[in-house]
C-alpha cells in the first residue's frame, strides 16, 4: 500500500488478531502506526486481555494518551483484572479514570460483590 492510514493499520491489526493465535504480530504492527488512535489502543489492550497477558495490557494502557483511555481502554483493563481475580488492580484503574460510564460502575460493583468487598459494592452502586 503506497499510502497507509491509521484506519488501514487498524484493519490489518484486526486481521492479524483474527487469524493468528498470538498477539505478537498484531502488536508489532501496532508499533509501526505513526499516529495510533483510540481504536488502535483499545484493540491492542483488548487483545492482550483476551490472551491473558495482563501485564502487557497494563504497560500499553499506561502509555496510552489520556484522551484515548476513558472509558473504553480502562473498562477493558478493569474487566481483565476482575476476571483474573485482581480486584485491587481493577480498583486502581477505576480510581484513575477521569470519565466513567455505566460499564465502569457496573464492572466494579460486580467485582466487589464477587470478591468479598460486599460492603463497598452498594457504596459504588
Amino acid at each position: 500500500m503506497p499510502h497507509r492510514t491509521t484506519a488501514s493499520y487498524n484493519a490489518m491489526i484486526t486481521a492479524y488478531i483474527r487469524n493468528d493465535p498470538t498477539v505478537h504480530r498484531a502488536f508489532w504492527l501496532f508499533t509501526q502506526i505513526p499516529r495510533p488512535n483510540s481504536v488502535s489502543f483499545a484493540t491492542m489492550i483488548t487483545e492482550f486481555v483476551r490472551a491473558g497477558i495482563l501485564d502487557e495490557a497494563r504497560r500499553l494502557f499506561d502509555n496510552t494518551p489520556l484522551e484515548f483511555r476513558d472509558p473504553m481502554c480502562s473498562n477493558v483493563l478493569i474487566s481483565g483484572y476482575l476476571k483474573d481475580g485482581r480486584l485491587e488492580e481493577a480498583a486502581e484503574v477505576f480510581g484513575l479514570m477521569g470519565s466513567r460510564d455505566v460499564v465502569s460502575w457496573s464492572s466494579m460493583v460486580d467485582g466487589y460483590s464477587k470478591k468479598g468487598g460486599i460492603a463497598k459494592a452498594p457504596e459504588l452502586f
